[in-house]
């Protein structure tokens, strides 16, 4: 088996919002929003057990600065005469933290080859600190889960027929 250790950074560039909105819009479109930056650490384990399973395991934390959100100044037709005018700007600091399972195998069958995966994992996020606090990183779903079936049969010796059956949630 391999246990390992990642760590990896990344970021979104920050930039400027054309349309400011109107005067009387209840949310302020600022001019522009900062770089986010995304800091990652992942432990994991893979190992081939039970016959040849291959089993891959990890954990991980992402930590988020200044994360960049899109909203709305909020406006609608009976407010300001128009409708919403969507921007982007910084929701503030953020972690996200996941879990992750994924176990396949391969079968031969005569010339062919099957290759069989399941997987879950679990993740949740939280805004820590700024103007939206509390608040559940968007985009961030409970579970997800997925199932696949991988075919391949020789034809000839310079053609393979593949398929693939794909599930997910």
């Amino acid at each position: 088996g391999l246990l390992y250790l990642k760590y990896g950074t990344s970021f979104r560039a920050g930039g400027f919002n054309q349309n400011l909105g109107v005067a009387a819009q209840p949310v302020t479109i600022p001019s522009s929003y900062r770089d986010e930056t995304i800091a990652t650490t992942e432990l994991g384990f893979k190992a081939r057990v039970f016959d040849g399973f291959q089993v891959n395991l990890s954990a991980y934390k992402s930590q988020i600065s200044d994360q960049i959100v899109q909203r709305d100044n909020g406006c609608t037709l009976t407010s300001c005469g128009q409708i919403a005018t969507s921007f982007l700007t910084n929701a503030g600091e953020g972690d996200v933290m996941g879990y992750e399972l994924d176990v396949s195998r391969r079968f031969s069958i005569g010339a062919s080859t099957l290759r069989l995966t399941v997987a879950a994992s679990k993740q949740e996020g939280e805004i820590t600190a700024g103007p939206f606090k509390g608040a559940a990183l968007p985009q961030i779903p409970d579970w997800i889960t997925s199932a696949e079936a991988n075919l391949r049969v020789p034809l000839s010796p310079k053609a393979t027929f593949f398929t693939n059956l794909s599930i997910s949630g």
